[in-house]
């Protein structure tokens, strides 16, 4: 593993500690549309 690969990971790992609020409101978004077909289709369609 290279200096700029484990620099990349920390950065990483700070990133994702920084963010999880972030991370989870996205996840959270992305689960509401996996479990709803219907709404993500409409989405798609542009309406």
């Amino acid at each position: 593993m290279s200096l700029n690969t484990k620099i990349d990971i920390l950065f990483l790992k700070n990133w994702v500690s920084n963010n999880k609020s972030l991370i989870s409101t996205f996840l959270r978004l992305v689960s509401f549309f996996y479990t709803n077909p219907t709404t993500l289709n409409v989405n798609k369609l542009g309406v």
